[in-house]
């Protein structure tokens, strides 16, 4: 399985993809994370002009998250 997360970004959402992809990291094929320019979700960011189709360029490594002091 291969498993892309797209947390909210605030604390509760990142704690969340903390938690998922600490969870996932010996099951997944494949982890990695979309952490979106603008807006709080992914709903925020579509509404704001996000095209979904760039969303597979965005995929970054879930070590990202130490960036944001989340792993």
């Amino acid at each position: 399985m291969n498993v892309v997360i797209i947390p909210d970004k605030d604390s509760p959402g990142l704690g969340y993809a903390f938690k998922a992809a600490r969870a996932l990291k010996d099951i997944a094929n494949t982890l990695s994370v979309i952490i979106l320019p603008e807006g709080k979700d992914i709903t925020d960011w579509i509404d704001n002009g996000g095209d979904p189709d760039l969303l597979p360029t965005m995929e970054e490594p879930v070590d990202v998250l130490t960036k944001l002091n989340i792993l």
